[in-house]
């Protein structure tokens, strides 16, 4: 039998995170119904719809052929493993013969029908040696050889369909397949080989393509090419095979390829055999009977799979007389599934229709689950809801600033500080010098709204900086950090994610707090009390029935509260079932901002909007902007007021922002500041252009604390301009103003002519050529940001217009339009933030 290789690691689910734009999240408390490594069958009760044949591996390794509505219990062909159901999405193949019907032996041959390639050029000649079926693979194969007479760059060797037969248009998605092998002499002299996916026109000419190269083996693999077509005159989807040789070698290969596939599809789905015309693969619909015994009916349920690829999704799915159906959404088989329970209480604003006033702030909401609707209205009257906004995927999320906290109504009680879930989707704003209740029971013990007693202790699930020390997740008095081998996984960023905490008792586990997949477990909660009603999100309860909202600055897009004590197992599907319907991605580096109320974002005589929700940091990780790559953690040190020193003070504090180094090295930790408004200023730093100079220096180099020998990538961001304000302290000459010493500490940080580090600065942080930190300081060149060709944040001229719509009156700070083009670098995007990463 012919052998396999290892299986692609690249598989992955198809249609089972969507943007979360029309996903309620439900979330559960699950039930096993399914395990691949104990049930070799489907359950019992258990049944598969599918109106078409469909293909799957035994275990043997070789490709079988179900009928339709038989359940494909698939295998690892190489090893023969199980690996579980295979439930899969409708496709059509559409190359109509991959099982090589019309193939000659002979030199140079003929290939299958409606297969068209080379036979000689350029001193390449080929040769149809064999064909016939291997693991249940039907393939043929083709020897190329021969010394080149010029050059096959990216050379189309084979096209596995004609330019003109599978339509197709712009905006598609269309993946080519095919298992090859290389069963005769050798690469040698071969530069790269692709099976790709074009783009052709009406008329079958090339117009665009996205190949993935490949090194083929002596065993069988599976290689495929995704294209996103993108030519708004493509007008058909073309498979092929390429390769690229350079001229006067030698060659000589014989390539195995089996059944050819192209779907349209983000991925390649389950081989479907051709022989003549494109054939389809119906849906595969999996009917789950007798769950009336662990399940009762109703629709707020999730199904949880795991899949082969150790991956995970949820799907939301709805009980009628015991039974439940779930649609094929994956091209990876099902290694286990469980089923689960509702929320108690759950609240999405974008599926929602919340009432506003005039401001769009949120005067009431329903729950979900129907128990307990929000409220933004203080007990004894006045908004004093968040404000409902849209994000740049079109989907609606409340936004709170400042004093602004909502009410959940006492339909929620008999709640357990020790006994309580909490899971939500956030963007946190700042992360310095706050405290940010995201949910608190509100009353510990309550009667009626004359007899009660206000909950105290700490919010269930908080996020605070403690004595400078990130700003980690909480539970009541508990910190996350707690758990040192995950503290620097456990701090929330300005991207959104999933923040959450599985609150129980020491016998039951302590507190389990959720970083997106991530967990950290902690100490149990130290509030004890168990018979809790209501509930606050984004404040603390007060006596009199009121509450405390200070300083709280987040996004929320979705909010649900479990009553009672889960176990990991159980609090670990809710977090996939989150994250899978947010498609929010893992965690693969961050960018840490820091610096003064620049960098913090803070409301100004002009920038009378919410300023924290469009600082730096907010506006880089806008979602559906593309300032960064997927996955990034971005973290806002930046604080009204704070000088170099704040900065290097932090930086030596234990558990600090700056001690919570992602694993990856400099390139996945990267930190960028701007700092030095204040330390110039007379009425603060009165530090001149030197001073400041050699404090950056210190925060940067220094043995063993500075922030190169942490293991971080610095950027200093050459500072914007300001006022010229007199300075009378520490005098240098040509130094008058603190415009002058801005301008002057720029030039000892930076080449300002030919936007590059100053080499002393590099040199004096140990970063210049041939030093320890070679390649990890830069400088960030803000000051030379232009718009229509005019600078806006160069000398003090620019800092004075505020009729631009930049700068503040005050001529330091920017209205969100300023922060905006510090992110964007309007006519020198290399300027901007956004360029960091």
């Amino acid at each position: 039998m012919f052998g396999f290789g290892t299986r692609r690691a690249a598989l992955r689910k198809r249609g089972s995170a969507g943007s979360g734009a029309g996903s309620n999240g439900v979330s559960a408390t699950s039930f096993n119904l399914y395990s691949a490594s104990s049930q070799a069958a489907l359950p019992s009760g258990w049944s598969i719809a599918r109106s078409t044949q469909a293909t799957y591996f035994d275990g043997s390794g070789s490709l079988q052929m179900a009928a339709s509505d038989i359940a494909r219990m698939t295998h690892e062909p190489a090893s023969g493993a199980p690996l579980g159901l295979l439930i899969e999405p409708a496709s059509v193949n559409e190359i109509r013969n991959n099982t090589m019907l019309g193939a000659v032996i002979g030199s140079p041959g003929t290939l299958p029908s409606n297969w068209s390639g080379v036979t000689s050029l350029n001193g390449l000649d080929r040769e149809i040696v064999g064909s016939g079926t291997a693991n249940g693979i039907t393939y043929i194969d083709i020897r190329y050889s021969g010394t080149t007479t010029g050059s096959f760059v990216g050379a189309v060797l084979l096209n596995f369909e004609s330019s003109t037969q599978v339509p197709a248009s712009s905006g598609q998605t269309w993946t080519t397949s095919a298992y090859v092998a290389l069963v005769g002499g050798s690469l040698a002299n071969i530069s790269a080989m692709a099976i790709s996916t074009f783009g052709t026109s009406s008329g079958g000419g090339l117009l665009e393509k996205k190949g993935q190269s490949f090194t083929p083996t002596a065993a069988w693999t599976r290689i495929s090419a995704t294209h996103i077509l993108g030519n708004g005159s493509t007008a058909h989807a073309l498979p092929a095979f390429e390769i690229t040789i350079p001229t006067g070698v030698t060659v000589d290969f014989t390539l195995r390829i089996g059944l050819p596939q192209i779907e349209q599809a983000d991925m390649a789905t389950s081989s479907i055999p051709t022989s003549g015309s494109s054939v389809a693969r119906g849906a595969e619909t999996l009917t789950i009977s007798g769950l009336s015994a662990q399940v009762p009916d109703g629709s707020a349920y999730a199904a949880k799979t795991t899949y082969s690829d150790s991956t995970n999704a949820s799907t939301s799915l709805s009980v009628a007389s015991g039974v439940a159906t779930i649609s094929g959404t994956s091209v990876t088989p099902v290694t286990a599934m469980s089923i689960g329970l509702a929320p108690a209480v759950q609240y999405h604003p974008n599926s929602q229709s919340a009432a506003l006033d005039g401001s769009s702030r949120v005067l009431s909401c329903p729950d979900i689950r129907g128990l307990a609707a929000l409220s933004g209205t203080a007990f004894g009257g006045g908004t004093v809801g968040p404000t409902e906004m849209t994000d740049g995927l079109g989907r609606k999320f409340w936004r709170f600033t400042g004093n602004q906290y909502l009410l959940v109504a006492n339909g929620l009680n008999a709640l357990s500080a020790r006994g309580v879930t909490v899971m939500g989707v956030w963007r946190k704003h700042n992360h310095k010098a706050q405290t940010t209740n995201f949910f608190s029971p509100r009353y510990s013990a309550y009667t009626d709204d004359g007899s009660n007693t206000n909950y105290s202790g700490g919010s269930t699930l908080r996020a605070l900086q403690s004595g400078g020390s990130a700003n980690f997740l909480y539970g009541a008095s508990i910190s996350a950090a707690t758990d040192a081998a995950n503290a620097h996984k456990m701090i929330p960023g300005c991207q959104l994610h999933l923040a959450g905490v599985a609150s129980r008792t020491t016998a039951n586990g302590g507190q389990r707090f959720y970083m997106n997949l991530d967990a950290a477990n902690c100490a149990q909660s130290g509030v004890s009390s168990a018979n809790c009603t209501g509930g606050v999100i984004g404040g603390v309860p007060q006596t009199g029935n009121g509450a405390n909202a200070n300083n709280n600055y987040f996004d929320l897009y979705e909010l649900a509260v479990w009553k009672g004590e889960l176990n990991n197992a159980q609090a670990d599907i809710i977090a996939i079932a989150m994250v899978a319907n947010w498609s929010i991605p893992a965690i693969a580096q961050q960018l840490v901002l820091d610096g003064d109320s620049i960098t913090d974002g803070i409301s100004t005589a002009l920038a009378v909007s919410p300023a924290s929700g469009n600082n730096i940091g907010m506006q880089l990780s806008e979602p559906g902007s593309s300032w960064l790559p997927e996955g990034t953690r971005v973290i806002n040190l930046g604080t009204s007021g704070a000088q170099s020193s704040d900065i290097l003070a932090e930086r030596d504090t234990a558990n600090s922002a700056y001690s919570m180094l992602l694993p990856g090295g400099p390139s996945k930790n990267i930190a960028a500041f701007q700092i030095g408004r204040n330390d110039v200023a007379e009425s603060q730093g009165k530090k001149n252009s030197q001073m400041l100079y050699a404090d950056i220096v210190a925060l940067i180099n220094t043995p063993s604390v500075g922030l190169l020998q942490r293991g971080w990538s610095v950027t200093v961001v050459a500072n914007i301009a300001t006022s010229a304000t007199a300075v009378s302290t520490n005098v240098l000459a040509g130094e008058t103003d603190q415009q002058q010493r801005i301008e002057n500490y720029r030039t000892l940080i930076a080449d300002t002519v030919n936007h590059a580090p100053n080499p002393i600065f590099l040199s004096d942080c140990q970063a210049g050529a041939g030093q320890t930190y070679d390649g990890l300081l830069n400088v960030l060149h803000l000051y030379d940001i232009t718009v229509g060709g005019d600078t806006k944040f160069k000398v003090t001229a620019d800092a004075q217009d505020t009729a631009s719509g930049y700068y503040d009156s005050d001529q330091t700070h920017l209205r969100v339009a300023g922060i905006g083009l510090m992110v964007n670098g309007g006519d020198t995007p290399q300027h901007g933030y956004a360029s960091l990463l």
